[in-house]
């Protein structure tokens, strides 16, 4: 079975998500603060889960209530 291009993008999105959220949580070791934009915020959630980073979850938290609406329910 060939892959259809638009499984390969969103294969390649995930990835590129996850990259970003593992640099995020793991920079957040060496610095005092990060910053987050709502696109982010799944993700990087769900890394520093993994990690027990109870800081960012909070922050993560946060910001997931401040920006929640329809359009991101729909999405996740």
């Amino acid at each position: 079975m060939t892959p259809r291009p638009e499984n390969l993008f969103y294969l390649l999105l995930m990835y590129n998500s996850l990259f970003v959220a593992l640099y995020t949580v793991l920079g957040s070791l060496y610095l005092d603060e990060i910053t987050l934009e709502p696109i982010e915020v799944v993700p990087t959630l769900a890394t520093a889960t993994l990690f027990q980073l109870e800081g960012i979850i909070d922050q993560c938290a946060e910001i997931m209530i401040e920006t929640v609406n329809a359009e991101v329910c729909i999405l996740h």
